[in-house]
């Protein structure tokens, strides 16, 4: 079994049993909220970092320009584990409510 396999195989045990959905609807509504500002904040970093360099009177260096780069894909991943999160919880809440 991958861990891809695992993981979905958890999330389900998780939606059927009471105890652990309720669980896993609070640790991931806790969880979403420090995604969603680490990822508010990777993307302003990324975009001071861009804008400031990008209207001085120097060409940006080799470095910058990894780092910039690299700070890309960091905002990037950390929105699409934010979007991921945000889906787990809704999807958690609609089973919650079908079970009522």
């Amino acid at each position: 079994m991958n861990h891809m396999e695992r993981a979905d195989a958890k999330f389900i045990e998780q939606a059927t049993d009471d105890s652990q959905c309720q669980t896993a609807v609070e640790w991931l509504t806790k969880t979403r909220r420090y995604a969603f500002w680490y990822a508010t904040f990777a993307a302003v970093f990324f975009l001071f970092m861009a804008l400031s360099d990008g209207f001085g009177d120097h060409n940006l260096s080799k470095h910058e320009i990894i780092s910039l780069i690299l700070l890309g894909f960091v905002s990037l991943a950390a929105g699409a584990q934010l979007m991921k999160l945000d889906s787990d919880l809704r999807l958690l809440n609609l089973v919650e409510k079908l079970k009522k």
